[in-house]
């Protein structure tokens, strides 16, 4: 079963301000404190590599922007203004899961991206009309594009960055 995400946000170097009851309902997530961080109820982020005519020359990364859907709440309009002004965002995305031998929730990955923009800010109220969706919280759809992005696995101990500049492909 997939558990609440949490995100935790700099713009232009200062923590993004939030507000419990609103953009997060928990306090503590395995033994985390959560309390100051985005919650998250969908996370996308894809690479993909592209061999042109064979040669190591031609080959590329593309990088879709990362996809966050957060619950609308104090750092709202925070957001909405670092996507109209271009600001520098980093963040670190904590993915939970529960033990399957233990049974107990554990932080199991993180995502971070450093020197990111957002390129997109969407925002979305359920429709209250749908039985469907009438429980379904207000949320701000996110998309980041990254300068670095590292992928930390927190049970595993490993990691790996991943810099645009840098690139080896």
């Amino acid at each position: 079963m997939a558990l609440n995400g949490y995100l935790r946000l700099r713009i232009d170097g200062a923590d993004v301000d939030t507000a419990m009851g609103e953009d997060c309902t928990v306090s503590q997530m395995g033994g985390v404190d959560v309390s100051t961080a985005l919650e998250t109820v969908y996370f996308k982020a894809s690479t993909a590599i592209g061999i042109g005519d064979g040669h190591r020359s031609s080959t590329t990364v593309e990088q879709s922007p990362a996809e966050f859907w957060v619950r609308i709440g104090k750092s709202t309009a925070l957001l909405a203004q670092a996507l109209y002004e271009h600001k520098r965002i980093d963040l670190s995305f904590e993915i939970f899961r529960n033990n399957p031998q233990t049974g107990v929730t554990e932080l199991q990955f993180k995502y971070e991206i450093d020197q990111g923009r957002l390129v997109l800010f969407e925002m979305e109220n359920p429709n209250t009309l749908d039985p469907g969706t009438t429980n379904s919280p207000s949320i701000v759809r996110l998309g980041v594009s990254a300068h670095t992005t590292r992928w930390v696995s927190e049970t595993q101990g490993n990691e790996y960055e991943y810099n645009w500049s840098r690139s080896r492909v």
